[in-house]
């Protein structure tokens, strides 16, 4: 989203939802914080599992939904992502009936 490499598999666009919703390029440059800010919130979720704190659950459920809401908005170059937010979102939900 900020055109620091060319990757032809994702082609730069300034167009979400499938086309029908053109953010210009100052809105890519935001979009791409905020996969920046999510990347964080992952780490930072990684982190307090990694110390066994008890706060790493809630971020990294936020982060997830977070990140999810973006994946769909741009299905076509992030559906991966979004599948991987579902199977997280799974595993969270499943191991809340487990303990």
């Amino acid at each position: 989203y900020w055109q620091l490499a060319v990757v032809n598999e994702i082609p730069y666009k300034t167009t979400l939802l499938g086309g029908r919703w053109d953010i210009g390029e100052t809105g890519t440059r935001i979009l791409g914080l905020l996969w920046l800010l999510g990347t964080i919130g992952f780490v930072v979720a990684a982190a307090g599992m990694a110390f066994r704190t008890a706060w790493w659950q809630p971020v990294l459920l936020g982060t997830t939904l977070f990140l999810l809401l973006i994946t769909i908005m741009d299905w076509d170059a992030a559906k991966f992502g979004a599948i991987t937010n579902i199977i997280i979102l799974i595993i969270l939900s499943v191991q809340q009936f487990i303990l």
